[in-house]
């Protein structure tokens, strides 16, 4: 058990990314799904493995820890690299030292087989029993996975970015399945809860001096179990699609400003909140105008003629009229006339647009 690769369970490489291991996890679900297979102890024995696996690797921080022990290895280390093919030897006072209130406590040296802590539930959950000490040691530590914010680039018309106003868009996202309104169950059907853990989603097993925490094999750490799996989403009660958005653009939004959409990002785990759809704004750049916070810049080219002599330009303003530019005899090419108040307006500020000569 402690040579698993969760990598290689999915079938996705190490570099893969969370949508890819998302995708890979939903398709090979569905294909193993016990409800699928009805008394295939093989194809029980294979879910149990992908769903352990995605537990692990969904989660970034079990995903690091399981990408530094697995950059190790679990098997064939030499004597002295601190793991044995076995298993490794540390002192549990030097574990719990800081934990009880700076004293010491003293623990016989033990010997652990790794084989006794990857029997179920991956690495993740127990290095972070051990390492965060989240809910204690020995004391029950189920936590709701927290939900996956998505980021996206939004590109807004340069007008829009000016005046302000509405603007629509849509992404491909994860969202809850119609079918069984996200409960996974087929027909909507509310998931039983499960008898082995009860609910909790959690196991409690002792292992020497002290007791581990691990996801109940039963239920994959849901605390719930689905009798027969909608036929649409596999059991996993998410399904991709695209989602139309409508959302408001302030004047004078700035390029790469990020806008924070509550509760429109990836569906949450074990009953937890969606998480945020995070936007970055890209400004579309425009054929005359440039935009510079309320500024605005722009570049007229005039004949040599025209500007030793000097002459009138009529220049137009982002909010569509024009305005008079005098432009004085003598003038050097490349020189920039402020027009004040011609810029973008937004709430009780007003910006400026600056006009530049280039000989034509």
């Amino acid at each position: 058990m402690a040579n698993k690769d969760y990598y290689q369970i999915l079938g996705v490489n190490e570099n893969a990314s969370s949508e890819d291991i998302k995708k890979a996890y939903r398709s090979l679900a569905k294909e193993y799904h016990p409800d699928a297979h009805p008394g295939d102890k093989e194809s029980e024995q294979r879910f149990k493995e992908i769903s352990e696996a995605y537990s692990v690797l969904n989660d970034p921080k079990k995903r690091q820890q399981y990408d530094q022990v697995r950059r190790f290895g679990y098997s064939g280390a030499r004597p002295g690299d601190g793991y044995q093919s076995q298993g490794f030897d540390f002192d549990l006072s030097d574990l719990f030292e800081g934990s009880t209130g700076g004293r010491r406590r003293s623990y016989r040296r033990q010997s652990f087989n790794l084989d006794d802590f990857f029997g179920f539930g991956g690495i993740g959950d127990l290095f972070s029993q051990i390492f965060e000490r989240e809910g204690g040691f020995g004391q029950s530590a189920h936590r709701t996975q927290r939900a996956t914010d998505i980021h996206a680039n939004l590109q807004v018309p340069f007008e829009t970015a000016v005046k302000g106003g509405k603007t629509v868009f849509s992404i491909n996202k994860e969202g809850k399945c119609s079918r069984c309104k996200g409960t996974g169950s087929k027909g909507g059907k509310k998931p039983d809860t499960c008898p082995e853990c009860h609910g909790s989603g959690m196991l409690s097993q002792a292992q020497g001096a002290f007791a581990v925490n691990r996801p109940c094999p039963r239920c994959m750490g849901k605390g719930q179990i689905i009798r027969e799996a909608c036929d649409v989403c596999g059991g996993t009660g998410h399904v991709m699609g695209e989602k139309k958005y409508s959302i408001n653009i302030e004047p004078g939004v700035e390029n790469g400003k990020k806008l924070r959409l509550k509760g429109e990002g990836a569906p949450g785990m074990n009953g937890t909140a969606s998480g945020d759809l995070i936007l970055t704004i890209n400004v579309a750049k425009h054929r005359f105008f440039r935009k510079e916070g309320l500024d605005i810049y722009c570049e007229i080219p005039i004949d040599k003629e025209r500007l030793k002599k000097g002459t009138t330009l009529k220049v137009k303003t982002v909010y569509g009229n024009s305005v008079k530019l005098n432009i004085p005899a003598d003038t050097e090419p490349g020189k920039t006339f402020r027009l004040k108040g011609m810029g973008i307006k937004s709430k009780n500020k007003q910006g400026d647009q600056y006009v530049k000569v280039k000989p034509a």
